[in-house]
């Protein structure tokens, strides 16, 4: 097989498709998961409001805040658009611009650690973690999905040291070391996701720790702008099915890992996305509910 004339790049359309394949299977999985939960008759308690302190503590300043959050939207938002330089693989098959991806993927970690270790400084150790059975699902479709870019990068980089003079080596060198640290991304997104839960809101100091303010929509866009990355190495330049054409024979059990472990780790993807997403929804939301209740009840003493 001749694979300068069978490598060709997709459309742009077919970023819809994949979006939707990512879609439905994270759909299908939960509405699944979430429908046995209430067979089984579980029952989750309300989270535990924990909400004191506060009006013995020194009131936050709105501004202050507001500042921290403002600011991480910019540079969230600006991160995120430079995702935008991995278009330039739809018109070559050139592999420089994946060091945007490089540059996410290291990012989510290092970020993601240091949010990691200031909430657990915040957090006293008898708190309670929201947790589901829902969760259990997410961190097997992360674990997949490990599996699945572990085998995208042994087939390009193993081809990649064999076919030493192919006009494509450079390309699959430089998609072997993106899939490379995109195993360790997602190993830390489940890692993260299991170790952050939804209901930290509750806690008064991490409500009002103003680094977290930043930090918090900033890893949001952050996870944008991986599952932009990942539905770009998932659509676009796969240099792995040109090479797995080369193999007919494959066993059954690759194939589906091939083609089911991209819809499954952009719903993983996708789903992480939606838990940070509450999670700097629940921080803006309380922070500004208690700064509210300490102004009424400021005015009332007052009169």
């Amino acid at each position: 097989m001749n694979l300068k004339t069978n490598c060709k790049l997709g459309q742009p359309s077919n970023l819809v498709s994949v979006l939707y394949d990512s879609l439905v299977v994270e759909y299908r999985l939960l509405m699944s998961m979430i429908f046995l939960e209430h067979s089984f008759d579980i029952e989750f308690e309300a989270p535990n409001m924990n909400y004191q302190g506060f009006h013995n503590e020194q009131r936050p300043e709105h501004e202050h805040f507001g500042l921290h959050r403002g600011m991480a939207y910019i540079i969230g938002v600006a991160f995120f658009l430079f995702q935008g330089v991995n278009i330039i693989q739809y018109t070559s098959q050139v592999g420089w611009p994946n060091f945007v991806a490089y540059l996410t993927d290291i990012l989510l970690i290092v970020l993601g650690l240091i949010i990691f270790v200031k909430i657990k400084r915040l957090l006293p150790e008898d708190f309670e973690e929201d947790c589901s059975a829902v969760d259990l699902l997410l961190v097997m479709m992360g674990m997949f999905s490990i599996l699945y870019w572990l085998f995208r990068c042994c087939v390009v980089g193993t081809w990649a040291i064999s076919f030493t003079n192919h006009h494509l080596k450079n390309y699959a060198l430089w998609n072997t070391v993106k899939y490379g640290l995109r195993i360790f991304s997602t190993a830390f997104l489940v890692f993260i996701f299991t170790n952050i839960p939804r209901n930290i809101p509750d806690n008064n100091r991490v409500v009002q720790s103003s680094e977290l303010h930043f930090l918090m929509p900033l890893y949001l866009f952050v996870l944008l702008a991986s599952y932009a990355s990942s539905i770009i190495a998932t659509y676009n330049g796969q240099i792995e099915s040109w090479i797995l054409a080369l193999y007919p024979d494959l066993s059954i059990g690759f194939q589906i890992l091939y083609q089911a472990g991209g819809p499954i780790h952009l719903g993983f993807s996708l789903h992480v996305v939606v838990h940070f997403a509450y999670i700097c929804k629940a921080l803006s939301d309380e922070y500004t509910r208690v700064a509210t209740e300490i102004e009424v009840d400021a005015d009332d003493a007052g009169d």
